[in-house]
């Protein structure tokens, strides 16, 4: 599991997927030069509290990596 080093220092860096996203953004439209508007879709889908598609719905961003 490659990936649990990496879950775990995002869990302790950010307070929320809102946050996360927000950060993650930024430093896109760095790389990228400017922001994306189908990429910032993207995000207002996952970040929409309402929408029971969304990942970061289905799993709590405090979820244990303990483990």
């Amino acid at each position: 599991m490659m990936m649990m080093p990496i879950a775990r220092q995002v869990q302790r860096t950010f307070s929320s997927w809102k946050e996360f996203s927000e950060n993650f953004s930024d430093g896109r439209v760095i790389w990228n030069g400017s922001r994306d508007p189908s990429f910032e879709a993207c995000l207002e889908l996952l970040r929409d509290p309402e929408e029971p598609n969304s990942p970061w719905n289905q799993m709590r961003r405090d979820l244990d990596l303990s483990r």
